[in-house]
């Protein structure tokens, strides 16, 4: 529509229901109070439900705040104890490596002495072998 050279947008279908049925609620002064009277009573329930939805999501709030603080002490304490776990494992490690290098010396120690031993019962077989062979000798 074109009024005073501005262009105005033609109404839609629903703006003109609307504008029916107030015409019809104009018509009609009873009908317009109990549609008011139904309005006011919506408005009235939809108010009691937005103040429970609040409600509610204030007490979701608090409780996603609690799970979030339970999860982070959790947390917490699984770390530590991973750590204490951790900790003592290394000990564990340290000590078994300590006895393993203990074992490793003590088997050098030994395989020394046992060469150096095996070198001794050697020079004295020798030395045996040669004194029976002149006993022998000496007895022939």
């Amino acid at each position: 529509m074109n009024f005073g050279g501005t262009f105005v947008a033609p109404p839609k279908a629903g703006d003109l229901k609307v504008l029916g049925d107030l015409l019809e609620l104009l018509r009609h002064p009873e009908k317009a109070r109990e549609a008011v009277s139904e309005l006011a009573e919506a408005a009235n329930r939809n108010e009691k439900v937005l103040v429970v939805v609040r409600e509610e999501r204030q007490e979701l709030e608090r409780a996603r705040a609690e799970h979030g603080k339970v999860l982070g002490r959790e947390r917490a304490e699984h770390d530590a104890q991973l750590t204490r776990e951790r900790e003592q494992w290394k000990a564990e490690q340290a000590k078994r490596l300590a006895e393993i290098e203990i074992w490793e010396k003590r088997t050098g120690e030994l395989l020394t002495k046992t060469e150096r031993d095996s070198k001794a019962a050697a020079a004295l077989k020798r030395d045996l072998e040669q004194k029976l062979a002149r006993l022998h000798e000496l007895a022939a």
